[in-house]
């Protein structure tokens, strides 16, 4: 089970900065040289920072010394919405949502930003430990609960799991003058198996994935497009009845990925423009099909980074607008999982309930995470459940944890207070896979 502490060891090579946890969210963005190399707000975020202005009455000034909890933003905002809206000041709740949207758009752009930009691939940084976990995972074929957002997990377990050896062929050099002239057909990617040539699907079957371990069918959840991680064919989404056939005869992950409060490559394909079109394009685009409209997206683009709308705040694709499948950090989060995430955390329990060990990496069962909670103490009381190692730099998560389970669970909580590299050495990993002197 990963919590945000587990991005500790990673640095982003560029800025030389580490992962922001949400007590520093607001300090991390404002010394981040993406967001602030013109040293004005990204006109995008500017209403959450008014917002954080209005109600803390913190400038930028402020806010670079003064750290500011983003659940206490989201949270602060969530009782301000469900005021406004037993009140019914319908414009003061149209604002509210600006902020709502500026506030996730700037937390997917934070995340996203670094994408693909730590240091974990390099054997000598300090995130040779993030590198080894991963290996560790797949070694052990573990089932992994996260709470985090970021695909810098999936990205380090896919390196890790190596080449398929089926993709060995090349593919036909026309492909791309072939596909291309299939998304003419659709302009806007939203591509159903009838728009491809049948030898386009055929590759797409052969070819559907550069690794081993593949994150769309490690994830357990149902998306109806999906992009591939093979370099030909990653320009375009593919439906996931093509994407999911060509695994039929190959083993199932061996490493389980849930990713309990969602994904920041995970979105909703709404079928909504995000801005009115001029009665001429209406005739270059058949939008999205009917059998898409409510389904999920998983694509590989940079997170955040597509086709934002005109106003910032949006994330579109084609221009019709994309809901981001997320769980924002929030202290009341009923009634925001939706259907995939509680498919999600279904598989995810079932798997706990019957698991003899948890280990725990940079995750404190916060007060604010009453389902997280929940979930352990029903892994304790189904009687399976024997150890739980909680890794961190303190011994405080392990010691709210044996609060939490009380003398009379017969669990027992270990406690590795030197955290993720001084864990993995205890495994035997190293960089490479060597034990480090």
């Amino acid at each position: 089970m990963l919590g945000a502490g587990v991005n500790a060891v990673l640095r982003d090579f560029r800025s030389g900065q580490r992962v922001a946890l949400a007590a520093d969210f607001f300090q991390r963005y404002l010394e981040n040289r993406w967001f602030m190399r013109h040293g004005t707000i990204n006109p995008a975020h500017q209403a959450a920072f008014d917002y954080v202005e209005r109600t803390w009455q913190r400038e930028l000034s402020t806010l670079k010394s003064h750290p500011l909890n983003l659940e206490d933003v989201f949270s602060i905002l969530q009782l301000d919405m469900a005021e406004t809206r037993v009140s019914g000041d319908l414009a003061k709740l149209a604002g509210l949502h600006a902020v709502e949207a500026s506030l996730t758009r700037m937390l997917i752009e934070y995340f996203g930003q670094s994408y693909g930009a730590h240091d974990w691939t390099e054997p000598d940084s300090e995130g040779w430990a993030f590198a080894a976990l991963a290996r560790h995972i797949l070694e052990t074929s573990a089932t992994v609960l996260t709470f985090n957002y970021d695909t810098l997990l999936e990205d380090a377990l896919e390196q890790a799991s190596g080449q398929l050896i089926w993709y060995q062929d090349p593919p036909p050099e026309d492909l791309r003058d072939r596909a291309r002239q299939a998304m003419r057909v659709r302009y806007d990617g939203y591509l159903t198996p009838s728009d491809y040539p049948d030898d386009i699907l055929e590759l797409f079957r052969r070819l559907p994935s550069t690794t081993s371990w593949d994150r769309a069918r490690a994830y357990g959840v149902d998306f109806r497009l999906v992009t591939s991680n093979n370099p030909d064919l990653s320009w375009w989404p593919l439906p996931s009845a093509t994407y999911n056939a060509a695994f039929t005869d190959k083993p199932e992950p061996s490493s389980m990925l849930y990713k309990m409060h969602g994904s920041l490559n995970w979105y909703r394909m709404t079928g909504q423009l995000a801005e009115p079109r001029p009665p001429e394009s209406a005739n270059r685009s058949p939008g999205v099909p009917p059998e898409y409209r409510g389904k999920l997206y998983l694509t590989r683009d940079r997170p955040g980074q597509a086709d934002p709308s005109p106003n910032g705040t949006l994330i579109t694709k084609g221009g019709y607008r994309l809901d981001p499948v997320l769980v924002t950090p929030v202290a009341d989060k009923s009634g925001l999982l939706g259907p995939e995430l509680d498919q999600v955390w279904k598989a995810a329990t079932e798997a706990l309930v019957s698991a003899d060990e948890l280990v725990v990496i940079g995750y404190s069962f916060p007060a604010s995470d009453v389902a997280a909670r929940r979930l352990v103490l029903r892994a304790a009381a189904a009687g399976c459940l024997k150890r739980i190692t909680v890794v961190d730099i303190t011994r405080q998560p392990a010691e709210g944890l044996r609060a939490l389970l009380g003398p009379s669970s017969g669990v027992e909580v270990a406690s590795e207070t030197g955290g993720l590299a001084s864990y993995m050495r205890k495994t035997g990993a190293g960089p490479d896979g060597r034990r480090p002197t």
